[in-house]
């Protein structure tokens, strides 16, 4: 366990759709890992949670609720159906670990093998219960919920249900006791585990601070619903901590994790007007100057493929034709700003550093 004298902060990947990148946080963590004044985890619990559902355990969860006789009529049911649930488990555990391999990617026929395994079970694992429907695209996906309705997410996420048994599992690892828990969503599918994780680390660790660090990613973005959301009072009764607006998180997040360490937590929906940090350009925290002089990314977490791919943008903000009325990136940010070519060189730097640490492949 982690000694308590240095404040421990996670950023927890929730589970979501099948993991073959490393998504870039953002210059605060390199800000954070800098100052040397925490202990840094990257967690995906997305790998853990695809590891449970390809593997013999997402079998015992799915009996878990049912009495003696109620699972062995469903084990009955299944059979007569063709359902091999098992043997088809033990074949997509063998696929993850072959799409970890250089050499299934060398002859399609290893390829598709793997993928073939993959798939099979998916479908299997779809029919043999009524609570999750999961794909690689998406992840897990609840039928029938609103993912639209935040009060209708926060009761999902509230209740017990196979998902949270999954998810339950993927987060065994997490090292506790955590001070700051960083959480981002990607999707509303991700949103919904996101608010399951931190619920089911509160009870194993109710001092936790958990902080919704970024609701914005490709063409999914939560900003132009943050009015609505703060009357409604639903992400805030599980998140510590919302930081508003994308432009916001490399500045916040340093100073909510400084604040949540010293035992004084900003709580609630939070704009860099709060602080006096609303004017700077560079991420505020324990050592500002160094995360865009000296980058420090996060290092290479599991990922189903071969060597490790680092998702990240040459500008911080949008792409570089930044013109498309439609695109959801323009709702993502509380100004309106277009990149810039000075971002490029900085860029590069981080890209280097990235380089450093193993990864090989960036998008």
């Amino acid at each position: 366990m982690l000694a308590t004298s240095t404040p421990c902060l996670v950023l927890l990947q929730p589970p979501g759709r099948f993991p073959t990148v490393n998504r870039d946080p953002g210059l605060w963590w390199d800000a954070l890992a800098r100052g040397g004044r925490y202990k840094m985890r990257l967690y995906s619990a997305n790998s853990e949670w695809w590891r449970e559902i390809c593997s013999e355990n997402v079998i015992r969860e799915i009996l878990e609720p049912k009495t003696w006789s109620q699972a062995l009529r469903a084990r009955v049911e299944w059979r007569s159906r063709g359902l091999q649930l098992m043997g088809a488990a033990r074949n997509a555990a063998a696929a993850l670990t072959a799409l970890e391999r250089p050499a299934t990617f060398s002859d399609s026929a290893s390829y598709c093998k793997a993928g073939t395994a993959l798939q099979h079970h998916i479908a299997q694992v779809n029919e043999s219960q009524r609570d999750l429907l999961i794909n690689l695209d998406q992840g897990p996906v609840v039928p029938g919920l609103n993912y639209a309705d935040s009060e209708a997410l926060a009761a999902y996420a509230r209740r017990a249900t196979l998902l949270h048994r999954l998810i339950r599992r993927s987060l065994a690892a997490v090292p506790l006791p955590v001070r700051f828990l960083a959480v981002t969503a990607s999707s509303p599918f991700d949103l919904l585990t996101a608010m399951i994780s931190v619920l089911e680390l509160k009870r194993r660790d109710a001092s936790l601070h958990a902080c919704l660090v970024d609701h914005g990613y490709e063409n999914f973005s939560l900003h132009a619903h943050m009015p609505a959301l703060r009357e409604r009072g639903t992400l805030d009764a599980i998140f510590d901590s919302i930081i508003e607006s994308k432009d916001d998180r490399d500045r916040l997040v340093p100073r909510l994790a400084m604040l949540a360490a010293s035992g004084a937590e900003r709580r609630g929906f939070v704009r860099a007007a709060d602080f006096d940090c609303a004017s700077d350009e560079r991420p505020q925290g324990v050592e500002q100057a160094a995360a865009l002089d000296f980058p420090l990314p996060p290092p290479p977490v599991p990922a189903f493929v071969p060597e490790p791919v680092f998702w990240t943008r040459v500008s911080a903000r949008r792409c570089y034709w930044s013109k498309c009325t439609f695109c959801t990136q323009n709702s993502k940010y509380a100004h309106a700003q277009a990149a810039t070519k000075s971002e490029i060189a900085n860029s590069l730097n981080r890209i280097e550093a990235a380089a450093r640490l193993g990864y090989r492949n960036f998008i």
